[in-house]
């Protein structure tokens, strides 16, 4: 298998050059950690933060761009995140922000840590490292469990930011994705997954079971995938059916996948996020949308973008961008499939809107204001109604909240029912 990137680092040279599929990453993450702690850090009476950001394949901390100039890699962006987000934050707090953040960085490449050791010395990051800012030279397969044990004595919560760059599909196996979400519950991963590797190069011959076994793929499974390959769609048939596995076997409770092309390598890679919360994923979901067409879905707009569709034949997969033109195709989509979304639920009573966003999280792509603004808008059109705590139907002005309740319109069911508008 050819490997997606191949970087080489030495102390004393310039840093590898920046592929295109990397840079969408870097930018990605930047953008990510910065609406993160804007979304985490909402009540202006916390004092402190504490996390942890891990970088199991961190590499040497710097890449050079097109032009000539360095780039800093993904070591360096998360130590920048930090002062980045207290100097934001403070701006206008009588109580300032403390981020108590700790860094773990793994490489197995010695040349890779002795580069990065270099970067953070010439920064002014170079009072944290040994103390904040941990540097292990190995593989993170074999470190993360002292990582897991490390962060858990310091917070019961955990929360923690996994970056996992993995080269392929298997250096990171599944079972860590699981360790890490069951052992600390506020943690969340970003995996990458060669996904196009996998089905390209996917075989039923004893080598190549032996390289899947990490992510737990089964020779049955293999064989059935491979049953696929003379079936029109078949690479959007085997995403969508490891989709399922990948979810069932982490057992995350937010999984959402999206496509980087590598334009190096020809084939599309996986940026999954994995989650225990809503909140972190809304965050991803919005920063893909930010940088619009740096990732995209394959898949339709709407409720039933990454869940495995029995009806595939009908809706082929196109590439979702996500742009002006993708924006007004969700909304179109949301539009038209929330109503019969709503029904489904509707026989077990009225849905909060945050049990409702849980329950369609991991079948779109959509932003919570998309969806928050499909609602409202179906709220004033009588499709659907939206009832306030107190019982009252929501204004049609007024903003939705997590503990508003949406059902069915019951004057579309029951001619003459009215509920009273909240003032």
């Amino acid at each position: 298998m050819k490997e997606i990137d191949n970087f080489e680092w030495v102390v004393g040279n310039k840093p590898p050059p920046l592929q295109s599929h990397s840079a969408a990453k870097l930018n990605l993450l930047s953008h990510y950690l910065a609406e993160y702690f804007r979304a985490v850090v909402r009540d202006p009476r916390t004092e402190r933060l504490q996390i942890s950001l891990v970088d199991g394949f961190c590499g040497g901390g710097a890449f050079q761009s097109p032009d000539g100039s360095q780039v800093p890699g993904t070591p360096m962006i998360m130590l920048g995140s930090i002062s980045a987000a207290e100097k934001e934050i403070n701006r206008n707090r009588i109580k300032k922000l403390h981020i108590d953040a700790n860094f773990y960085f793994i490489d197995k490449s010695e040349n890779a840590i002795a580069y990065l050791k270099n970067e953070i010395n010439n920064s002014d990051q170079i009072h944290q490292l040994n103390k904040k800012i941990h540097l292990i030279n190995g593989d993170f397969s074999q470190h993360y469990e002292q990582i897991l044990s490390d962060i858990s004595s310091r917070s019961r919560a955990g929360r923690t930011i996994f970056l996992l760059d993995q080269y392929g599909y298997k250096d990171v196996p599944l079972t860590i994705c699981r360790k890490i979400l069951d052992q600390l519950p506020r943690s969340e991963i970003i995996l990458t997954f060669a996904i196009d590797w996998l089905i390209d190069y996917m075989s039923n011959n004893a080598s190549f079971l032996k390289a899947v076994a990490p992510i737990e793929l089964t020779e049955f499974q293999i064989i059935k995938f491979l049953k696929t390959k003379g079936i029109r769609e078949h690479r959007y048939l085997v995403q969508r059916l490891m989709i399922q596995h990948i979810r069932a076997v982490t057992r995350a409770p937010f999984f959402t996948p999206f496509f980087i092309r590598s334009a190096q390598a020809g084939r599309d890679l996986w940026l999954i996020h994995l989650s225990k919360h809503p909140t972190a994923r809304n965050v991803m979901t919005s920063s893909h949308w930010a940088l619009q067409n740096a990732s995209l879905h394959q898949g339709k707009a709407g409720l039933r973008m990454l869940g495995f569709d029995p009806h595939w034949e009908d809706s082929l997969p196109f590439d979702f961008e996500f742009d002006h033109n993708a924006e007004m195709s969700m909304e179109t989509a949301l539009i038209n499939e929330i109503p019969e979304k709503v029904e489904s639920q509707d026989s077990h009573g009225p849905i909060t809107f945050e049990t409702f966003q849980t329950l369609i999280a991991n079948d779109t792509a959509a932003r919570l204001d998309q969806i928050a603004e499909s609602l409202m808008f179906l709220h004033r059109e009588n499709a659907i109604e939206i009832i306030t705590p107190s019982g009252k139907l929501k204004r049609n002005a007024a903003k939705l909240k997590p503990t508003d309740r949406i059902q069915l319109s019951r004057q579309l069911i029951f001619p003459g029912f009215q509920i009273k508008t909240e003032n």
